[in-house]
C-alpha cells in the first residue's frame, strides 16, 4: 500500500550515463512508497538524456555551474510531494529506504529525518558504514559546523523547503550542510530512523568534492565563519566524537580490506548486492528519535 503523500526526488545530472541507470532502478524499486523523480541536467552530452528517457523520467534543464541550483528548480518542480530529497546520480537507495524515514516522519510529525549511510567504492562494492548520533547531538554539530549525515539518506518536509527558500545557491559544494545547519536553527524538529543504512554514497576520484576541493574547503571556511568563532573547538570536540563512534565500522573495512588482498580469501563484500532483497517490516517507535 502506497502511502498518499509522495515523496519527491530530484536528481541532479551532467554527464551521468555511467551511473544514473543504477540510481534510477533504486528509485523505481521503492517499497511502501510513492515516489516521484525528476533529473535536472546540466548540459550533458553523453547518454543522459536518452537514458531518462528510457525510463520515462521526466527531465528538466538547468545552466551548469552549480548542482544547488539545478536542486532548486528540480524541488520547485515537485508541487504534488509533501516530502523532498535529492539523490547524487551516482548514489543509491536500499529498497526500503525512504520508507523507513517518510512513515515515521509522517506519523510522528517530525520535519527532517535521517538515517545512518553506508560507503561504497566507484563499482557499488561495500566500504564502510557511518552510523549518526541521535537529533538532539545532530543539532549540536549542526551549530557547530559539521555535516553530521549521509545527505542521501536524508528526507524533509516541503514546507521546510519553501520556509528556507531553497538551498543557498552561494555555495556550490556544501548547501546540503547548510540547508540542514538553517533547519535546525529554525526550530524543526529532527528525527532519526535508526539501524542499517537507508542509502549508500560512492566514494571516486570525480566526484564534485574531489575534484573542487579547494572551493568545498574556501566554503566550509565562510560557513564556519558565520556558525561564530568560537564554535570552532565544539567542532573540534563533535568531530572526535563521532570518529570515536564510528571507529568500529573503520575497522572492519580495514580488515575487509585485508582479507580481500590475501591469496586465501574469496569472500566478497558487495553489499549493494545482499541488500537487493532487504528486510521490508515497519520499523517499530524503539528504532526512532526525534528531537524534542
Amino acid at each position: 500500500m502506497l502511502t498518499p503523500s509522495p515523496l519527491g526526488v530530484v536528481v541532479p545530472t551532467r554527464n551521468s550515463a555511467a551511473t544514473l541507470e543504477s540510481t534510477l532502478l533504486s528509485l523505481m524499486s521503492q517499497q511502501r512508497l510513492g515516489v516521484e523523480v525528476v533529473v535536472v541536467d546540466s548540459e550533458s552530452t553523453d547518454e543522459t538524456l536518452g537514458i531518462c528517457g528510457r525510463w520515462g523520467v521526466r527531465a528538466l534543464t538547468s545552466p551548469p555551474g552549480n548542482m544547488y541550483r539545478a536542486i532548486n528548480v528540480g524541488m520547485r518542480a515537485l508541487s504534488a510531494c509533501d516530502w523532498l530529497t535529492y539523490l547524487n546520480s551516482d548514489d543509491f537507495v536500499y529498497a526500503d529506504g525512504y520508507a523507513r524515514l517518510v512513515e515515521p516522519g509522517a506519523r510522528l510529525g517530525l520535519d527532517v529525518v535521517y538515517g545512518n549511510g553506508d560507503f561504497t567504492d566507484q563499482d557499488g562494492a561495500f566500504i564502510f558504514s557511518q552510523t549518526s548520533f541521535g537529533p538532539s547531538i545532530v543539532c549540536r554539530q549542526l551549530a557547530a559546523g559539521t555535516m553530521p549525515f549521509v545527505q542521501p539518506a536524508a528526507v524533509f518536509r516541503r514546507d521546510v523547503f519553501h520556509q528556507l527558500h531553497g538551498f543557498d545557491e552561494r555555495f556550490t559544494q556544501i548547501a546540503d550542510y547548510d540547508f540542514y545547519a538553517r533547519a535546525a536553527a529554525a526550530g524543526f524538529r529532527f528525527g532519526t530512523a535508526r539501524g542499517r543504512a537507508v542509502a549508500a554514497f560512492r566514494v571516486h576520484d570525480r566526484q564534485l568534492s574531489t575534484v573542487h576541493k579547494a572551493i568545498v574547503d574556501r566554503e566550509k571556511a565562510l560557513r564556519r565563519r558565520e556558525c561564530g568563532r568560537y564554535r570552532r573547538f565544539a567542532r573540534m570536540g563533535w568531530s572526535a566524537i563521532w570518529k570515536v563512534r564510528n571507529t568500529a565500522n573503520y575497522l572492519g573495512w580495514i580488515a575487509q580490506r585485508a582479507e580481500s588482498r590475501s591469496p586465501k580469501s574469496t569472500r566478497g563484500c558487495q553489499r549493494a548486492a545482499s541488500s537487493a532483497t532487504p528486510d521490508t517490516g515497519h520499523r517499530t517507535p524503539d528504532d526512532l528519535e526525534m528531537s524534542p
